[in-house]
């Protein structure tokens, strides 16, 4: 057996799916996605108009804003962007906790 070809072999940051059904994720984007949007939070609170919405990243850049994430989800599946790329936050100002417990994999 050969060697999978670069075209062929999945990224370093991918996990495998384990059970189907299972998102694979690329931790390198979701973390990208995850930056800008905290970078663009304060102003996205700023403008009244944004709050109580939802923002899709692709990777570092903000793609769109709308009143329902299934919007969104919609808009990303029309872009092509592939879900493991892609995240859909709620625009808040009520802070995410920082002092939660990680959670055991039973």
């Amino acid at each position: 057996m050969s060697a999978p070809s670069a075209s062929q072999a999945q990224p370093e940051s991918a996990f495998p799916l384990e059970q189907p059904g299972e998102l694979c994720v690329d931790l390198a984007a979701y973390d990208a996605a995850n930056a800008a949007f905290e970078r663009d939070l304060p102003e996205l609170k700023k403008l009244k108009s944004y709050k109580r919405r939802w923002v899709l990243y692709h990777r570092d850049k903000r793609i769109s804003l709308a009143r329902s994430k299934t919007e969104l989800r919609q808009l990303a599946d029309k872009l092509g962007l592939p879900d493991a790329e892609i995240v859909v936050r709620f625009i808040t100002d009520v802070p995410w906790p920082t002092d939660l417990e990680e959670i055991p994999d039973v």
